[in-house]
């Protein structure tokens, strides 16, 4: 029997929302499709840029009818033919100067210019200094135009022993768009007003600080992103993207979008592999609030989370775990519109202070609204005073397992009886309201050894490893 495959595809330099065109492929054996080999199916278009390309089963080519089961059988981010090295760039504020060549003696003074001139499999290391950066005026600071590639990476990272400050006014001081296999770490980020705006919408500190769009195979890593008007951390339309080791803090105060301190929005499949596609961990997050007002969504706040998923185009799984979430506005981990999310040992306390949004209804966290098959296990989670635990909305295969529910006046039936609850975790130091807590555990903590055994990670997250043939720890810091 003959199958019919239907080719996907799409130039990312299109504006946002338009259709992939199709073409159509008829397949009498397996065979395997390479990149080269597509970019011929795809009528000759040039791959200027970058092309998101798919073949997936189709029934009919005249009506496209997906197969009983549908099966993304290719699919890949097409790049230009990518060169390969393994140079070091430095960039130093002080020393520095554009026009020199970026070695150690004759150093860059910007980083837009060493992500410029680097390509596939080439390190930027960034040294001690402040950096405002604007690649493109009110847009980016640092824009990133260039793909590395899955075997040599391109990474901007801080010099060893150095802790750069990089800042823009602009709508993202570092900006990864339509690119892959991007490393940013060890930075100090935030933004600032944006000037010479006539739209008094915009006339404050609206930008983000580390800003993903249409982009697979990200690690943001060891950041400090802080007082950005916008999110802190966020991706948008995105696969393949890890969030590890970084304090996002005070952000979201003031974009009439709203924001969190990280947040992954519409998540996409860059492919239909098993396994995690999106991973974030070992993460603090805190005094992230929406303070507004906002024209949109009728002036109403909607977030200010520490971590929120927002909405999914694919099923690529995703994992959170090990984080620390406190004092934020919104939820300390929110999952909307999502699904095959894994939520596991997290300490969340205190979060939910902004009454006035309209997605604490009602306020309690660990919630999923619209989504499905998503776990919630080994947390610990300690309320304000006078909330509840609330019940999830409209969504379905919600699972609760292990987690420390700590201060509620009611839990709802919905988090079933595999929990423990109205038990203090006994944390080292955690006074409500305080901005620095200790969230490691006291001897005698009730949260020690109550994970399922197997269930939990392999560390912790100070990266302490979790006991092997005994049960762990509830939440992020193992004893």
């Amino acid at each position: 029997m003959t199958d019919k495959l239907m080719l996907q595809y799409k130039d990312d330099a299109e504006p946002r929302g338009s259709k992939m065109r199709t073409a159509m492929l008829v397949v009498r054996a397996v065979i395997a499709i390479s990149a080269s080999a597509a970019s011929a199916v795809s009528c000759g278009s040039n791959l200027g840029s970058n092309y998101w390309l798919r073949v997936i089963a189709v029934k009919d080519f005249s009506t496209q009818e997906p197969s009983k089961d549908p099966k993304v059988v290719f699919a890949k981010s097409l790049v230009p033919p990518t060169e390969r090295s393994q140079k070091t760039y430095i960039v130093d504020s002080f020393s520095g100067n554009d026009s020199n060549s970026g070695t150690r003696d004759k150093p860059f003074k910007t980083i837009q210019k060493g992500v410029d001139v680097a390509i596939a499999g080439d390190t930027v290391l960034v040294r001690e200094g402040l950096y405002r950066e604007e690649a493109e005026p009110h847009q980016a600071g640092v824009r990133f135009r260039k793909s590395g590639a899955s075997d040599a990476w391109i990474k901007v990272k801080a010099f060893p022993g150095s802790h750069p400050r990089v800042t823009s006014a602009t709508w993202g001081t570092f900006r990864i768009m339509n690119v892959s296999y991007i490393e940013v770490s060890g930075f100090d980020v935030t933004t600032e007003k944006v000037e010479g705006q006539t739209d008094p919408n915009y006339q404050r500190n609206e930008g983000n600080g580390i800003d993903v769009s249409r982009s697979h195979h990200i690690l943001v890593r060891n950041n400090k992103v802080h007082d950005c008007g916008g999110g802190g951390i966020s991706t948008a339309f995105s696969d393949y993207i890890t969030v590890e080791g970084n304090d996002s803090f005070r952000n979201s105060f003031f974009s009439i979008y709203n924001c969190s301190g990280i947040s992954l929005w519409e998540c996409m499949d860059f492919d239909d592999q098993p396994g995690y596609h999106d991973i974030v961990r070992g993460n603090r997050a805190w005094e992230n609030e929406n303070k507004g007002p906002t024209p949109l969504t009728e002036g109403k706040l909607t977030d200010g989370n520490g971590i929120i998923i927002d909405g999914m185009n694919g099923k690529g799984a995703i994992l959170i775990e090990n984080n620390l979430s406190w004092n934020n506005g919104g939820r300390g981990i929110q999952i909307n519109a999502a699904r095959n999310v894994l939520v596991r040992n997290n300490t969340c306390a205190w979060n939910e202070r902004t009454p006035e949004s309209i997605s604490l209804s009602p306020p309690s966290d660990l919630r999923a609204v619209t989504s499905e098959n998503c776990t919630f296990e080994n947390n610990i989670v300690v309320a304000r005073p006078e909330q509840d635990f609330g019940a999830n909305w409209k969504s379905t295969q919600i699972s609760y397992k292990r987690n420390m529910l700590c201060g509620y006046r009611k839990v709802s039936p919905e988090a079933g009886s595999d929990n423990i609850v109205g038990l203090d975790p006994q944390f080292v130091r955690a006074v409500f309201g305080d901005s620095m807590p200790d969230f490691r555990l006291r001897p005698k903590s009730p949260a020690i050894g109550r994970a399922a055994l197997g269930s939990g990670p392999d560390e912790d997250f100070t990266r302490k490893p979790r006991p092997k043939g005994r049960p762990s720890d509830l939440g992020a810091i193992q004893h």
